[in-house]
């Protein structure tokens, strides 16, 4: 429903990747040894400038010129809404071991996602700053997009997969003893990318729930109670189901300021929109050699009037013609390797639009049954 913003786990990772090369005092250390042959962190700095120091450098550039633009801007970010983001962000994970995880499969710590999101919602505090979100245009557009704030059927499952049937056996007899140890089993045991999270899907709607088998056994269980052995796919599965919430559709009351952000995002500017206007006033000076094209990107946009200079002279009061460089010579601000990336993609990191950094804890879809 919302358009994409620019801000990308891959621009924070940039940064990171940067920051590396201030350390040149280690520059000899060895950073692996190979049959006794030292592969140094200068070495290895050279290549990585040599294959993303480009693109590093103009998200470095995209993100001072999108800052400077935020604090000029008289726009404000408050600590309690970037940490009601990172609240947010943190539920959709089942457990503290699954959002650990999460976050370290994006290359970043609690102190980095936290500037993740902050500049997420300076990115999108300019996209948005004038659109108009009336009650009554809030309201109409809850009226036509009723269907996407309604909350399906939502199970919080457990799991534990094995490959053969006696072993599954084996742990249920263990489980009817002692129902409190699932969460351990798993981990000892189940072949799925959950045991890492102790067996826990966590809220998946279950109309999306995957093997489709699955569904059918969950439909039967109470809450708390673990399922016989269900043979899946040449595994076995166990299950245990944890939680469950009815469908609800809630009223506009109820979710106004969802309502509001989801308006804002579909109204927002486009990404290519907001950097044409923040790059096109920036005064941006590359003064390193080999990245002296990015200049041309960066470039502010030129008058569409010129000025005149003299009155009387026809020549003068005439705009001066442009002259036009051939299609050979001109930038191609859209080269992978020239222009900033202000979409990557996306958290797995990490992963979409400023959602990547709001919502972005799933577990990836298993094969269909």
């Amino acid at each position: 429903m919302g358009k994409r913003m620019i801000v990308t786990v891959a621009l924070l990772a940039a940064i990171v990747s940067v920051s590396v090369f201030c350390f040149v005092g280690c520059s000899k250390q060895p950073m692996a040894i190979v049959n006794g042959q030292k592969i140094t962190r200068a070495e290895f700095l050279d290549r990585l400038e040599s294959a993303q120091g480009k693109q590093v450098l103009s998200d470095l550039i995209l993100r001072a010129l999108i800052e400077d633009a935020f604090e000029k801007s008289g726009l404000t970010l408050t600590d309690e809404k970037v940490e009601a983001k990172i609240a947010e962000a943190k539920s959709s994970a089942p457990d503290e071991a699954a959002w650990q995880q999460y976050l370290e499969s994006r290359g970043m710590d609690e102190a980095e996602f936290r500037e993740f999101v902050t500049f997420s919602l300076k990115v999108q505090q300019l996209a948005t700053k004038n659109v108009d979100a009336s009650e009554e245009k809030l309201k109409e557009f809850y009226e036509q997009n009723k269907e996407h704030f309604a909350r399906p059927e939502l199970v919080d499952l457990s799991e534990i997969v094995v490959s053969n049937k006696a072993e599954a056996d084996k742990l249920v007899a263990q489980l009817a003893q002692n129902p409190e140890s699932f969460g351990d089993l798993a981990r000892q045991h189940s072949l799925s990318p959950t045991r890492e999270r102790s067996g826990r899907r966590g809220d998946v709607p279950i109309q999306q729930m995957t093997p489709v088998t699955v569904r059918e056994v969950v439909r039967t269980l109470n809450i708390g109670e673990i399922s016989k052995p269900v043979e899946i796919q040449e595994n076995w599965y166990i299950l245990k189901l944890e939680g469950h919430k009815d469908a609800h559709q809630p009223s506009y009351e109820e979710i106004q300021e969802q309502v509001k952000e989801a308006y804002m995002q579909q109204h927002a500017t486009s990404e290519q929109e907001l950097v044409k206007e923040i790059t096109k006033t920036g005064q941006v000076n590359i003064v390193d050699p080999k990245y002296y094209e990015l200049n041309e990107f960066f470039r502010p946009a030129p008058s569409e009037t010129l000025p005149k200079f003299g009155a009387g002279d026809e020549s003068q009061t005439k705009p001066a013609e442009v002259k036009k460089k051939p299609d050979s010579e001109k930038s191609e601000p859209n080269d992978a390797g020239t222009a900033p990336a202000t979409d990557a993609a996306k958290p797995a990191a990490a992963g979409d639009s400023t959602k990547e950094a709001e919502k972005t804890y799933k577990e990836p879809a298993a094969t269909q049954d």
